[in-house]
């Protein structure tokens, strides 16, 4: 469990529904998890990490712990 959770994050509605950030990503430094999101439609959607691991093709981007 997030030690802040995202989903309450002010932040999380501005990048999903006013700018509309295609990928949105957390890291809690408390318990050293990374999570990932990627708007689909107007939600976003969690995606799956693999081994603490995203990449994200379309722009070129890689990121793990």
């Amino acid at each position: 469990m997030y030690h802040t959770d995202a989903l309450n994050d002010p932040k999380w509605e501005v990048y999903e529904r006013i700018l509309r950030v295609p990928y949105y990503i957390v890291f809690d430094r408390y318990t050293d998890q990374l999570k990932a999101f990627q708007l689909t439609g107007s939600h976003y959607r969690e995606l799956e990490l693999i081994e603490s691991r995203i990449s994200i093709e379309d722009i070129g981007l890689g990121l793990g712990l």
